[in-house]
Formats: C-alpha cells, structure tokens, sequence
C-alpha cells in the first residue's frame, strides 16, 4: 500500500538513508513533506535519481534544506526544471557544488536571481552557461567574476554578452583579454567601450572582426595608441 503525505512526512533521517533509488522515486512527489533533516540526508545518488516531476514539487525550503553533497547530485535536467525561487535558494556553497554538467542547463530565468557572490561561487564552469544564461548577466554580476572566471571564457561567450553584461568587464580584464577572446566581441558590445577601454584591448585590437571594426568611433579610433594602430 501506498504510503499518505502524512507517513511521508514522518520518515526519519536515520531511514531516509535505507532507501535505494527506486524506493526514493515510489515516493513521487509527496517527496516534498519530507522534514528538512530527512531532506538534508539525501545522498547525492538520492538525489540525482529524483524525478522531474518530485524536482518540480520541491519548495524553495525544500531545496534549501538538501545538503552540499546531496546537491552536488543534481543533473542538468533536474536544475532546467527548477522553479526560479527554487533555484535561488541554493546557498552560493550549493552552486559551487553543481556539476560541470549542471551548469549548462542553468536558465536565463534562473541567472537572474544570482547575486555577486552566487555568479563568483560557479567558478571557472560559468563558462559553460548556454548562450541565453550567459546573455542574461548583467554588468553587476560580470562585474563579480574573478579574473579565471573571465579566462575561462569563450569567444563565443563573451560574443552572447548583451551590452550591459559586455560593460561589467574591467579595464583591467579587457587587458588580459586573448586574441580569441578579442575576435568574440560584437559591434554592438564595442560601442560600450571607453577610451581608457580601447586602449586595454592592446595590440590584439587587430583581432577584432570587420563588423566590430566598423563601429569604432572617431573617439574610439582617436585614443588608439601608435602601437594599436601599427598592428592594424
């Protein structure tokens, strides 16, 4: 016989750690009145065989509850399938703890509710954000990226930075730019770009491509060091 929401309710954490993953999946969704101790006992094999609908089930305060290690569990498509206020509740411990795998199914949604301290937490596997996450940061949260953060990068991410994400990087960032790096930003992104910033970009301006080439300014072109214009 099937076991009510309330007997759920009252399993302990001392059994919750007896149940294989079939057993954790016959739970269904009443998973979600599980007390936050059971919860926090849930292993990470526990918790990766969760299914989408017991994920989608799961509260804000039921997420906030599983431990590190359980969290460490979660696949890509159980973290697509997260709630927004579910995914905020993960601790910047907890997002630290995704797998590489996880942080790809990150959404665009779910990025905005990351503060400074969440975007800095994923580490140097923020590069592996979808170009939809990743055109979702804002300047603030670029901003919070540590320099292996911003190496980590991509051509291509930094190409799916809107404007204002683009306008969060450094001058100091822009200098320690590589050449591919450089190749990746877009027309639109170079028209954020100060005087100060252009020169940052050093010799490897040359890498930029013809469209972002084109969109220079007079100002722009004006503070291009004698080096810069040289490798041109």
């Amino acid at each position: 016989t099937a076991l009510t929401s309330a007997q759920v309710a009252g399993i302990t954490s001392a059994q919750v750690g007896t149940l294989d993953s079939a057993e954790i999946q016959a739970l269904g969704t009443d998973i979600a009145n599980l007390g936050t101790a059971a919860l926090g006992q849930l292993t990470s094999d526990q918790v990766a065989a969760l299914t989408t609908d017991q994920i989608v089930a799961l509260s804000s305060e039921d997420i906030a509850a599983l431990s590190t290690a359980g969290i460490s569990g979660l696949t890509s498509e159980q973290v697509a399938a997260l709630t927004t206020d579910a995914f905020s509740a993960l601790s910047t411990d907890a997002l630290g703890a995704l797998s590489t795998a996880a942080v790809t199914r990150i959404t665009s949604a779910q990025i905005g509710t990351l503060d400074s301290a969440d975007v800095t937490a994923l580490g140097t596997d923020i590069a592996n954000l979808g170009s939809s996450a990743m055109g979702a940061l804002n300047s603030s949260q670029v901003d919070a990226l540590t320099s292996d953060q911003v190496q980590a990068l991509g051509s291509e991410d930094l190409a799916a930075l809107n404007t204002n994400g683009f306008s969060g990087l450094s001058t100091a960032d822009l200098s320690a730019l590589t050449p591919a790096q450089v190749g990746g930003i877009t027309s639109a992104q170079i028209g954020t770009l100060t005087s100060e910033e252009i020169q940052a970009l050093g010799t490897d301006i040359a890498n930029l491509g013809s469209a972002a080439l084109g969109q220079l300014t007079s100002d722009q072109v004006a503070a291009l060091t004698a080096d810069q214009i040289a490798a041109l």
